[in-house]
């Protein structure tokens, strides 16, 4: 998806919210990634919160 900001809004810190459609989950393991009867696990990148935020300089990016 594109999404444009002007520099003035970029500068500013402007924040933009960006609907991404998803896929129908799993049947097997209804979308938590778990194979069989595993119990899925913490993510110990995100800790469960299903996004990481980077600081580049003065912009933030933030990704799911």
């Amino acid at each position: 998806y594109n999404l444009t900001i002007t520099l003035e809004e970029a500068f500013g810190g402007k924040k933009a919210q960006v609907r991404v459609p998803t896929s129908v989950p799993c049947e097997i393991c209804d979308g938590s990634g778990a194979e069989g009867n595993a119990e899925p696990t913490v993510c110990p990148t995100c800790r469960g919160a299903g996004r990481v935020r980077a600081q580049q300089s003065f912009f933030t990016v933030e990704r799911t």
